[in-house]
Parts: C-alpha cells; structure tokens; sequence
C-alpha cells in the first residue's frame, strides 16, 4: 500500500496537488494536525475525501517538542512499516518537518517538499524532480481548497461579439494617441455610471467633434447605445456597465491569454467564503482569475481618473492586496489602472506584492504580463 503523510499548514494546495501526480498518488493520506492549524487540517482531511482517496486524521500531540515529534513519527512508521510511505514536508512548522526527515528518510522513506516559485516537487534523496502535477488542479478546485466557492465566473468565450468588437475599437482608438484620448473614456464613465451625475454636470462633459463621430461610429459597430442630445442613453443594464469599465476587464483577459502556460482563465468572477455560520458567506468579487501551473492569478483593473476620484488607488490596491490572500503564498497578484498612478499608490503596490501596469504601459498589456509572470 502506497501512503502519503503530510502535515498540515495554511498553505492548504500544496498538500493537495502533489496527490494529483500518478508518481505519487497514494491509496491513503494521513494528516498530522496539530492545534493549532485544527481548521486547517479539519479541511484539508475532508477535501482530500473529496477527491475519492482514502484519508485518516492523526493529532500531533505536540508541535514544539522534536523528542515528542520523533516519538511519534516512530509510531507511524511502526504501525505502517510494511506500506511505501512517502512524506511531504512542505507543511507543518520547521520543527515537524525536521523531525519527520530525520525520522521517516532514516528509514528509506522518500521525502519531498514542493518548490514556492516554481511548484515542482523535489524529491530529497536525488533531488530529482516532478510536474506533471502542475496541471490537474483546476481554479475551482484550489478555491475550494481555501474554502472558496465560485458563485459566478465568464469565460472570454462566452463574451458576445459587440462586447468584443466594443473592446477592439476602444483599444485601437488608445494606442492610436494614448494622450489624447485618454480622456475620452473619462467622459465615457461619466455618462454610462450607475451614479448618474446631474444633468447640469453631465451637459458640463461634452464630447468634441472628433469624439462624437467616434461615438457614432462605436454605436453602429456595436448597438450597445443610442445618442439622444449629445448623451448616451442604453436599453440595457449589462450593455451600460460594459462601457463604464467591464470593457477592461476584457482587455486584461484577453492580454493574460496570450501568456505561456495560463489556463482557467475566467473574468468578472464572484466567490464567497463560508463562514463559522453555514447559512452565512461573505461574498468579493475579482475582475480576472486565472492560474498558471499551479500559481493563482488575481487581476483588477480600473479605467478611473486617479486624479479627479474620490477614492484613492492606494485604497484599491489594498484591497487587492487582502485578496491576494486567498490562495496563500502562490498567489500573484495584478493592479491594471487605464490611467497612470499616484507614487504613493506605485510604493503602497510594491509593500504589498501587487504588480503595477498603468498609463501607458497597458498599450503593451500583453508583454508586460509576460514580462512579470515569465
């Protein structure tokens, strides 16, 4: 009988998706759990369940103790001495995986820890390594693997085709003179909100002659709007929200596509948590999601005038930043801003692991993700 003993931490996928290599796939996982990851280690038992394998709980008496580690880990290979056991040490604290090394590789048995930056597993004895895992956990099942369920997600495919002809004359219309028409899309917020201005401040933002014909011919192309009295007036919720910033949401989707190795990609993507209550979810909602190997991207992107916004970037990209949480260590996040951002918002980014691509630089969205996630 093949085993698997790991030990549990708050980085919940990295003893789930080694269990997906058929070099490693085991008929029983044992999950040492100590007090002080109990939640963690509580779910992690019922979602390798969850996946069909054979799974036991085994309480570590005490974590602070290599004596008592030792002990114990002695017991297990005593009550499995005749099984292959093969340890993953990428959990646990410090402690416990020292302990588990000395006590389970004494013995012959192989031991491995999965790499952060690159998601390998290496084995420790040869130092030889596996990734055929790398692409059998899917999105929502790393969620899941966080207690997150995804409520409601978009494939680009599922995007309808004046959406996408929208995106494809607004991005042509920016790289044709970024500076310039910049500001176009700024009077586009304004008038597809759903906080609409007054209309003595909405008759305040005027579109020029050039803009209006681009406006007319954005409307023919695309049947997402009329123009009544130089303002746009839409039938449709969903067509409205789109051109007031969804649209961008695209266009990362689309630049994220073309970078090696990405799949679920998904966009405007809404999860909720389960909390202590089990009536009860706390719901966010991201613009981009995606994962890459076995790494979770998160992306939000946002067409506002830092400059004349209320709220602030760096506001924005704190909130990225708590999101980045969800997925634990191999989660990378991304803040696309159409407009340039303040300094105090690049240097609030930076502190907090969020990648920047802003002004001018989303003309070339497509290598600058390649360029940070390559």
């Amino acid at each position: 009988m093949k085993i698997v003993f790991c030990m549990a931490s708050k980085q919940i996928a990295a003893n789930l998706q080694p269990l997906q290599s058929a070099i490693i796939r085991p008929d029983l996982v044992l999950v040492g759990t100590t007090e002080s990851f109990r939640q963690e280690g509580n779910h992690l038992f019922q979602e390798i369940k969850s996946t069909g394998l054979l799974a036991k709980q085994i309480d570590i008496l005490d974590e602070t103790s290599i004596k008592q580690l030792s002990q114990q880990f002695e017991k297990i290979v005593e009550e499995y001495f005749e099984s292959e056991i093969i340890v993953n040490l990428t959990g646990g604290t410090k402690l416990m995986a020292l302990a588990a090394f000395q006590i389970f590789a004494g013995y012959g048995y192989r031991c491995f820890y999965q790499e952060y930056s690159t998601g390998e597993i290496i084995w420790l004895d040869d130092e030889t390594r596996i990734s055929d895992h790398q692409q059998n956990m899917k999105l929502e099942r790393y969620l899941k693997a966080y207690q997150f369920n995804v409520e409601k997600k978009q494939r680009l495919s599922e995007v309808p085709d004046n959406y996408l002809e929208y995106v494809a004359l607004i991005t042509d219309y920016l790289n044709k003179n970024y500076e310039k028409n910049i500001s176009f899309i700024s009077k586009l917020n304004a008038h597809a909100s759903e906080k609409k201005l007054a209309k003595e401040d909405l008759a305040k933002i005027k579109f020029d002659y050039e803009e209006e014909a681009f406006l007319e011919h954005l409307m023919k192309e695309t049947q997402m709007f009329k123009l009544k009295n130089h303002t746009l007036v839409f039938d449709h919720v969903d067509d409205q929200r789109f051109v007031a910033g969804a649209w961008f949401e695209v266009v990362a989707a689309q630049a994220l596509k073309n970078v090696d190795k990405i799949r679920d990609l998904y966009l405007s993507v809404e999860i909720a948590k389960s909390t202590q209550r089990s009536t009860a979810k706390t719901y966010q909602e991201l613009d981009v999601m995606a994962m890459l190997l076995q790494k979770l991207i998160l992306i939000e992107c946002k067409t506002v005038n830092w400059e004349n916004k209320k709220t602030s970037a760096s506001d924005a990209i704190y909130k990225l930043s708590a999101l980045g949480q969800i997925g634990g260590l191999n989660t990378l996040a991304c803040f696309i801003s159409l407009y340039d951002l303040p300094a105090s918002a690049k240097t609030r980014a930076a502190e907090n692991n969020v990648h920047v691509i802003c002004g001018k630089n989303i003309l070339q969205m497509t290598q600058q993700l390649k360029k940070w996630l390559n």
